[in-house]
């Protein structure tokens, strides 16, 4: 009930035993009323207390600095933004919707339209932030391993066509020519301008930049040029300064991957080996893997599994225990040697959607030379 309905229902009784007249200031009365409500935020979202704010308040603790991100709503259709800060790293446990649960989330007022933008202000430990449409979620957004949250997000869909296709990022020079599309995480703790380069019919070379500054942590999803004679491929310049850049080359038969985590430590096609790191200041080990399966396998890195819980690496990479993908899968009776982080406690090998197998560390505490990967044929620590 609109509190303009609310207060004339409260002073009808008056108007019944004597005739009044008088002048209310509602909106200095309303303000008056809301000093004494514990999320003072609502009374902005009535219209009077705070109004000229156009920010969204979703905190809980005022009493510390909130984080404020500006969201786009790139999906489809209007979302609910909710901040989670008490996520179980233990057990797993997210936040719910039932707001009566210890572990709620803490819902912003207002939806955000589709193709629209508003700033939001949450706790400062939030640990991540679900968008949600409807009752379906559509992505999480998790805080960036280099502790900072960006000063802004653009929430689509993974993978969907009513999301994150229709408003990929044109990389082509030519738009004209065939494309593919390429979904990009970047895990190099900076942020970084991404380009999409290709060669005429007398072999030169013409950019277009098309991502300004992609933000550690942030993910897009690029439109690149798939035609192979036009030597196509995708720069990625980090802003830091001195970080240098990295280049990614389709594969000769597969073409450029569906997806791809950018790290810092990738050095370009001179080097062949796939750099599947995340602590570039750390020497990684190199394990040269062969594919002996019947498909091509991508290689996944897990430094996070809990020995305690058991809870093992997850696919998502918004998760904070993901697996720590190489960009470019193996084909079938090929090798390719693999950069990985020092602290890797596995690596498991996946074909589709489907796990093939799991090398664990050996007990000798060194990783082989070496591995060719197999259908699974032996149990891992986690089966026991």
């Amino acid at each position: 009930m609109p509190p303009a309905t609310l207060l004339l229902l409260l002073l009808a009784p008056c108007a019944m035993t004597a005739p009044i007249s008088f002048s209310a200031d509602l909106p200095g009365l309303m303000c008056r009323l809301c000093q004494g409500v514990t999320a003072p935020q609502r009374c902005a979202t009535w219209g009077f207390c705070g109004s000229s704010d156009p920010r969204q308040h979703c905190v809980t603790n005022p009493g510390v600095a909130p984080i404020a991100i500006d969201i786009t709503n790139a999906y489809a259709g209007d979302i609910k933004v909710r901040g989670c800060n008490k996520y179980n790293p233990v057990s797993g446990a997210p936040c719910v919707g039932n707001p009566l649960k210890p572990n709620h989330y803490n819902d912003c007022p207002q939806l955000i339209g589709s193709q629209e933008s508003n700033t939001v202000l949450l706790d400062a430990d939030t640990q991540y932030i679900a968008f949600v449409s409807g009752s379906s979620e559509i992505v999480e957004f998790w805080k960036p391993s280099s502790g900072q949250w960006p000063p802004s997000y653009t929430v689509r869909k993974p993978g969907s066509a009513a999301g994150l296709v229709a408003s990929a990022v044109e990389c082509r020079v030519d738009t004209t020519s065939p494309s593919t599309l390429i979904t990009v995480a970047n895990k190099a703790g900076f942020a970084a301008k991404v380009s999409g380069l290709s060669s005429d019919s007398a072999g030169k070379f013409h950019r277009k930049d098309c991502v300004e500054s992609l933000s550690d942590g942030d993910q897009v999803q690029i439109r690149v040029d798939s035609r192979l004679t036009d030597n196509p491929f995708v720069l990625f310049s980090f802003k830091a300064p001195g970080s240098g850049s990295v280049e990614l080359y389709p594969d000769p038969k597969r073409g450029f991957p569906t997806s791809y985590q950018l790290h810092s430590a990738a050095v370009g096609s001179s080097d062949p080996r796939q750099h599947c790191v995340t602590n570039p200041g750390v020497a990684p080990i190199a394990i040269d893997i062969t594919n002996a399966y019947a498909g091509d396998i991508k290689v996944r890195g897990c430094n996070k599994y809990n020995p305690v819980s058991g809870a093992p690496c997850v696919g998502n990479p918004l998760k904070p225990n993901h697996y720590n993908d190489c960009p470019q899968l193996i084909g079938s009776q090929e090798s390719n040697t693999v950069l990985l982080d020092a602290d890797t406690q596995y690596i498991a090998f996946v074909s589709g959607s489907s796990e093939i197998v799991e090398f664990w560390k050996p007990s000798s505490g060194q990783w082989p030379p070496s591995y060719t990967c197999l259908l699974y044929t032996s149990p891992s620590p986690r089966d026991s």
